[in-house]
């Protein structure tokens, strides 16, 4: 949230890696050592991160989502 406190609202999707280089040293891993997907919502107010488990493959059930809240949400 540091960035949104700086610059009052979140990155857009495109080139997010980018607008968070003055925050982070560089973009979130998961678990497994790849990055995360990162997709600013609709109302522009809020993010998902989006790790895709395990087996590095999107929409599968291992998948695992993150809200700006830093709530997990995934396989149990």
């Amino acid at each position: 949230n540091k960035y949104h406190t700086r610059n009052g609202a979140y990155p857009q999707s495109q080139g997010w890696e980018a607008a968070i280089a003055n925050t982070l040293q560089k973009a979130p891993e998961d678990g497994w050592g790849a990055k995360f997907e990162y997709f600013q919502m609709e109302d522009g107010a809020s993010f998902q991160l989006i790790s895709n488990g395990e087996d590095g493959q999107p929409e599968t059930p291992d998948d695992i989502f993150i809200g700006p809240d830093g709530e997990a949400i995934g396989p149990e």
